[in-house]
C-alpha cells in the first residue's frame, strides 16, 4: 500500500534524478532501486520511470535550446533512429527475466568506465562538430543501437549516448547534453506507451516522479551549461564509482 508521503518522496527523488540525468546520466541507476525498495517490481519499476524520463528530456531540451543549444537537424536524425530502435527494445524487454537488469547495469558501468579514463580527451579550441556525412550515418546506427537498450532498460543511457556525441561527433559537453535530452525525450514516448499496454506502469507514482524531474531537468539544462566542463566531467566520474559500489551491495 502506498502512503502519500511517498508521492513526496516521489517529487523530491525526480528532481534529484532530473539534475543527475540532465548534466550526465546515471539517475536511473539510483531510480530504479529505490522504487523496488518501496515495493515495486522490476518491470514496474522501469514502466513507471518512463513517464519521467519522458518530461525530463523535454524540459532538458528547452532549457538548453533557450541556452542557444540546438544542432538541428542533427538531433532529430539521431531520436527518429533511436526512437525506432526503443519500439523493438520494449517489445523484448517483456520476455527478459529480471535477474537480467543487473547484468545489464554491469555493463552499462563498464562502458561508460572506458569512456572517462581512456577516451576522456580535451577537446581543442576550434574544434568543429563532425555531424554530417560518415559521422552522421555512423552515429545513426549507433542510436538506433542505443534506441534498443532505452526500450530495454534505460539505466546509463546518458554515459552511453555521450560516447558517440563527444568522441565521434566532437560535440563539447554542453552540445552532446542537449542532444542527449532531445533523444531521450522521442525514445521514451513508444517506451511508455508499450510498458503502460503490458500493465507495468503506476500512474500516480509516475506522474509525480515526472514533475520532479522535469524541474530538476529544465534548470539544470538552463543553468549548467554556465558550470566548467571540467567540472561536469569529474561529477560524471563522481556518478560511475557511484554506480559500480550500488551495483554490487544492491541485490
Amino acid at each position: 500500500m502506498e502512503f502519500y508521503w511517498h508521492y513526496v518522496l516521489y517529487l523530491v527523488l525526480g528532481i534529484l534524478v532530473g539534475i543527475i540525468n540532465t548534466i550526465g546520466g546515471g539517475g536511473t541507476g539510483l531510480l530504479y532501486p529505490l522504487l523496488i525498495f518501496m515495493g515495486m517490481s522490476p518491470h514496474m519499476a522501469v514502466g513507471t520511470a518512463r513517464l519521467s524520463m519522458l518530461t525530463q528530456g523535454l524540459f532538458g531540451f528547452l532549457g538548453f535550446r533557450s541556452s542557444g543549444y540546438f544542432l538541428y537537424p542533427f538531433n532529430l536524425y539521431l531520436s527518429v533512429s533511436a526512437l525506432t530502435g526503443c519500439i523493438f527494445g520494449s517489445f523484448l524487454s517483456m520476455e527478459i527475466p529480471e535477474g537480467m537488469y543487473k547484468k545489464l547495469i554491469a555493463v552499462v558501468i563498464t562502458m561508460t568506465t572506458l569512456l572517462l579514463f581512456f577516451g576522456n580527451q580535451k577537446r581543442k579550441p576550434g574544434t568543429q562538430p563532425r555531424v554530417h556525412g560518415k559521422y552522421l550515418f555512423l552515429s545513426i546506427i549507433l542510436f538506433f543501437i542505443l534506441g534498443i537498450y532505452i526500450g530495454i532498460v534505460q539505466t546509463g543511457i546518458g554515459f552511453l549516448m555521450l560516447i558517440p556525441l563527444m568522441l565521434i561527433n566532437k560535440l563539447d559537453i554542453h552540445q552532446a547534453n542537449s542532444v542527449k535530452v532531445m533523444v531521450l525525450f522521442i525514445a521514451s514516448i513508444p517506451a511508455l506507451i508499450i510498458f503502460a499496454m503490458f500493465g507495468y506502469v503506476s500512474w500516480p507514482a509516475a506522474i509525480a516522479l515526472a514533475i520532479g524531474t522535469s524541474l530538476g531537468s529544465y534548470f539544470t539544462g538552463k543553468f549548467s551549461v554556465r558550470i566548467p566542463e571540467r567540472k561536469l566531467k569529474i561529477f560524471i566520474a563522481a556518478m560511475v564509482i557511484f554506480l559500480a559500489v550500488r551495483l554490487w551491495v544492491f541485490d
